[in-house]
């Protein structure tokens, strides 16, 4: 199986080789008996975060992801970006595939590797590599790009390579962040307290003054009473009979 990789894939052929070699030939025997993936089970290499903000002169870390439900035994990775906009220092292998063969030229612009397990497949998800470097003066987007032709993912039965996603760095200023300011605050802060004072109200009331009322005083009359007269009855009597 590694031979027919050599040719087209010159990391991946030696991965394969070397894996074949020091297992003793491990993958061609257990071919036969590992049941040959559906054409569904396949798997998508991707750069994440798929986009980030860094600011210029700012170091930034980017991951080469696996995922998928295929599984996998190698896998061989061509990345080209632009050295003139990001300086990629260090690349380190994340995961459980053994970096085999490595022919990057970071100086240039490209992450070329290849890596292999050399026991049983893995199942992904899982980190194959990460890349670390720093942002550069100009500003832009800068596009981590995987060579469709110079990069595949190999299965016990052949390729499961579905899909791959670039990434990328969008080079910028970023706004500054605010320092926060300490705000002093006083050990007691007074509370004003309401204090309602009754205020005495005073009612003026009307009082009724009596007027003067004359009083007539009647004088009594001197009344002449007079003098007895006495009269003869016995006479009167007599007379009229």
């Amino acid at each position: 199986m590694a031979a027919q990789f050599v040719g087209r894939h010159l990391l991946l052929g030696l991965a394969l080789v070397g894996a074949s070699v020091f297992a003793g030939g491990f993958l061609q025997t257990q071919a036969g008996a590992l049941a040959a993936p559906a054409e569904t089970d396949t798997v998508t290499v991707a750069i994440w975060p798929v986009s980030q903000n860094v600011g210029v002169g700012q170091p930034f870390t980017v991951e080469v992801r696996i995922s998928g439900n295929a599984a996998v035994v190698a896998a061989d990775l061509r990345i080209t970006f632009d050295a003139s906009r990001v300086e990629v220092s260090r690349v380190t292998r994340g995961g459980p595939l053994d970096l085999l063969a490595d022919q990057s030229n970071l100086p240039g612009g490209v992450i070329w590797m290849g890596a292999g397990n050399l026991g049983l497949p893995v199942a992904p998800p899982f980190t194959l590599l990460t890349i670390q470097g720093r942002a550069e003066a100009t500003t832009g987007p800068v596009t981590f790009h995987f060579d469709p032709t110079e990069t595949d993912v190999q299965g016990p039965n052949g390729s499961v390579l579905g899909g791959l996603t670039d990434g990328t760095i969008v080079i910028g200023i970023l706004p500054d962040t605010p320092t926060p300011t300490a705000t002093a605050t006083p050990a007691h802060t007074p509370t004003a307290t309401w204090t309602h004072t009754a205020t005495p109200t005073v009612t003026l009331t009307r009082t009724a003054t009596p007027s003067h009322t004359p009083t007539h005083t009647t004088t009594p009359t001197r009344t002449v009473t007079p003098a007895h007269r006495p009269i003869y009855l016995p006479i009167i009597y007599m007379a009229l009979r």
